[in-house]
Parts: C-alpha cells; structure tokens; sequence
C-alpha cells in the first residue's frame, strides 16, 4: 500500500511547491509595490512649477547652525553658513545655478560651488564646495556625487501641509532637500520673497 501513495505523496509535493511558488512571486510583488510607493513619497512639485518658485531667500537648520540660500532670477545664488560652535561664518560670492530633470521623480537643483559644511560640520570642510558624502537620494533610490557643488531635491508639499497655518504654508508648494538619505533631513524653508 505504501507504493501506492508514493504518486500521490509526489502530486502533493508538486501541488505545495506551485502554490508556494505563487506565494513567493506574490510576495516578491508585494514588496516591490513597496519599495514603488515609498519612491513615490517623494512628491513631485506641481505641474505649474517653474523656476520662479525657487527665487528668494531658502533657510535649513537653527539659530546656532544654519544655511541661507539667497537664489535670484539671474540664475545666480548666493550662500551663507553660520555654525556658532566653530565660530564660523560664511558668506559666497554670487554663483550659478540650474535645474535637472531627470526622467522620473523630482527634480534637481544645481547649485555650483554650494558648501555642504552646515548639514554635516563633523564629516565635511567648509573650505571647499561639495563634498564626499554618502550623498544618497531616496526619491531615485541612488547614491550622488556632489563635486564642487550641492544638488538639492525639489520636493512637492503635500497639499494638506500647503493649507495648514504653518511654515510650509508659504512656500510655493515646494521644499529643497539635501539628499542625506531617511534618517537625515537637511531641508530648505522659503522664508521671503
């Protein structure tokens, strides 16, 4: 009788591996619409975003250690750094910048001869532009390299944040990410005009 379910015991078997399999690749599929929405968190800025919305003056971090970037229309901006507990201060000349689209995702902001010292003081000098990182942008799941300049993420705001009564409220509908990846947030805040 044994060698009669020997066949049935190996239907079964295959039967359980197909299944499985199924289970497997659906998973698989799961996670990969994971992995698809978290890139999709990224908000696109909206669809009448132009280069006008970065003109004005751009603030990331606190009273003790912050980056203001002032960005005209002329496609030049201007830097500065203050970091109170290296009694540093830091004021650019005026330098280019300009805008990337990639062909997904959010855009780019070019900034030439950016100083990236008031997002990371402890691993990167102020005495020159750009930086060695790890620079890596969540929005298109990839490490950046920034040499001689920063590249900062355009992100949309969600629109329940644009209509609240708070900072971001005022600020076109955008924010400029530095791409330290999800733990780090070095985000820029348009405080005027």
């Amino acid at each position: 009788m044994k060698k009669n379910l020997r066949p049935i015991y190996t239907l079964i078997a295959i039967i359980l591996m197909c299944v499985c399999g199924w289970h497997v690749v659906r998973l698989q599929d799961y996670f990969i619409d994971l992995l698809d929405q978290s890139k999709s968190e990224c908000l696109l800025p909206s669809e009448d975003f132009s280069e006008e919305d970065l003109i004005g003056t751009w603030v990331a971090g606190w009273a003790d250690r912050n980056d203001t970037l002032i960005i005209q229309k002329d496609g030049t901006y201007k830097q500065v750094i203050h970091i109170a507990y290296l009694e540093l201060d830091y004021e650019s000349d005026w330098q280019s910048w300009r805008i990337e689209y990639p062909n997904s995702g959010p855009p780019y902001l070019h900034l030439e001869g950016m100083r990236l010292c008031a997002a990371e003081p402890e691993s990167t000098s102020c005495d020159k532009s750009g930086g060695p990182g790890p620079w890596y942008d969540f929005c298109h799941d990839k490490s950046i390299q920034m040499n001689n300049e920063g590249i900062l993420i355009i992100l949309g705001i969600p629109e329940e944040w644009i209509n609240s009564s708070n900072d971001l409220s005022k600020n076109r509908g955008i924010n400029l990410w530095l791409p330290l990846g999800y733990e780090n947030t070095w985000t820029y805040i348009l405080q005027a005009p």
